[in-house]
């Protein structure tokens, strides 16, 4: 499709990952001239847009020359958390539709955000100052360490003990592309965390949907597989969410558009929370999922706002089910894609199914939501049903992976690996492997062990008395020297 005359709106989209792909067909469908910005060459939406860039999303001012060069009308993401800061920036240079840009990095930089929080006078966890750490006292345990600009729950990590605390900001560091932190108090939540997507227009939430976030506690229990929607909260719960959310948004000067946020409420004084909101909607086909439960359309609204268009008149769309999720399918170990296979119990309730990863390409374990094999959009008849299927996800789909982790170490272009022998120091009775929370969330790519607990075992005298073996990946040489050389601090065989 040719931009002939300039007569058709250009729209310059950050990002062009699957998720991405429903927006870009829409604005097309409207005779929106379409382009794309991402630093992936192989990310679908590159292939449907009208023309394709290749700068990285976070680069701001790559972006701006881009979109200066280009002439747009608009630019948005959809759920891109970095690419947002640099949509805010680009349109507030330029002086098109959109929110300002103190408003959305402070959405998007968690220690800017807990201080916004702090300082405005709104529900915000205990938070520790990276200078401040002697202040820490036991009784603050359990804490969470999170880098202030990763999504994805990518190098976040649950510490017990003062003495985690240097290792999960060491994973938090790797994570972060500013190279800051947070460390807060880890809210015990009433129920499940909520999650959703809502649309503010001048100032005012006009639409909210929130729902129940559910997680794999057997591969990691900070990234979520699912959503559920509606959620099971109280409609107090949610009218004190609701409440936050509206304050901080009227407070920060988030004017216009959609965005993603999670919620917990406390058991500790049954207080709301938000854990993160962000200027865009959520991943996993989000805005979608709520689409098929609500009839809100978030695609076009989206669209509107960033032409500078009005919202008013667009219409709802029909709704498919009151219970609806979307479900992650995901690996529990690394190695090489079968197949997939998924149970008629689920496959008759898919509204859509996309798939992110062909057989014989390699996969990683759920530690994070860059990891996902692929989304499927579900529809249910009653809320048992649903709760059911979701609660019993795991055995109604079955991953094949061909594991490789005896050759993968070599190639080192896919970054830095090593295997490590696991022994016990002593003679006695197996009880169990730890690992450290930010090493098997970020870096473990398979646990083999030869040992059960309650196995009894000898103290290491030689290979022969090797209980198990670890592999491990890093993304640089020194954190992987790091690691090796203080085992002890992140790995420890328990025998008694």
């Amino acid at each position: 499709m040719k931009n002939k005359n300039n007569l058709m709106k250009k729209l310059l989209i950050l990002g062009a990952m699957e998720m991405h792909v429903p927006l870009i067909l829409r604005a097309k469908e409207r005779g929106i001239y379409t382009i794309t910005c991402d630093y992936i060459p192989e990310n679908p939406g590159h292939k449907i847009a009208d023309e394709a860039y290749y700068d990285s999303t976070t680069d701001l001012n790559a972006v701006l020359k881009l979109a200066q060069r280009l002439g747009v009308d608009g630019i948005m993401t959809y759920n891109s958390d970095p690419a947002a800061p640099t949509v805010a920036y680009v349109a507030e240079q330029l002086g098109l539709p959109g929110n300002s840009y103190n408003a959305v990095k402070t959405m998007s930089e968690k220690d800017l955000f807990r201080k916004f929080l702090f300082d405005n006078g709104l529900n915000v966890p205990k938070c520790f100052a990276p200078e401040n750490l002697d202040n820490i006292k036991e009784s603050d345990f359990p804490l969470i360490v999170k880098p202030v600009d990763s999504s994805g729950s990518k190098g976040v990590t649950i510490i017990r003990n003062i003495s985690e605390i240097h290792a999960a900001i060491s994973a938090a560091l790797q994570k972060s592309r500013c190279k800051r932190f947070v460390i807060e108090e880890y809210i015990e939540p009433i129920g499940h965390q909520l999650h959703g997507d809502g649309f503010v227009e001048d100032g005012k939430i006009t639409f909210l949907a929130l729902g129940d976030h559910h997680f794999d506690s057997s591969i990691n229990n900070l990234v979520p597989y699912s959503t559920t929607f509606p959620s099971e909260h109280s409609a107090e719960n949610l009218k004190e969410c609701k409440q936050q959310i509206q304050e901080f948004v009227s407070k920060v000067g988030f004017k216009n558009g959609g965005f993603n946020v999670e919620l917990r409420v406390s058991k500790k004084d049954n207080k709301a929370y938000i854990i993160d909101i962000g200027a865009r909607n959520g991943g996993n086909f989000t805005p979608k999922v709520i689409q098929y439960y609500s009839g809100f359309n978030f695609l076009d609204r989206s669209i509107n706002v960033a032409l500078g268009e009005p919202t008013e008149n667009i219409p709802t769309t029909e709704k498919a089910s009151d219970f609806v999720s979307y479900l992650i399918l995901h690996s529990s170990h690394s190695g090489f894609l079968n197949n997939i296979d998924i149970s008629p119990e689920i496959e008759k309730r898919i509204i859509e199914k996309h798939i992110y990863v062909k057989n014989g390409e390699e996969v990683e374990p759920f530690f994070g939501a860059n990891a996902a094999l692929g989304v499927l959009i579900m529809k249910y008849e009653s809320r048992q049903v649903m709760n059911d299927i979701v609660d019993n996800f795991s055995n109604l789909y079955k991953v094949e992976v061909k594991t490789a982790h005896r050759n993968i170490s070599p190639i080192p272009q896919n970054g830095y690996w090593s295997e490590i022998k696991l022994y016990a120091d002593k003679d006695g009775v197996f009880k169990e492997l730890k690992i450290f929370d930010s090493i098997k969330n970020q870096n473990i790519r398979s646990i083999d062990l030869c040992v059960h607990s309650g196995d009894k075992v000898t103290a290491f005298n030689g290979a022969n008395n090797a209980i198990g073996t670890l592999v491990l990946k890093f993304d640089t040489n020194e954190e992987l020297e790091k690691v090796l050389n203080n085992q002890d601090e992140y790995f420890k065989v328990i025998v008694e």
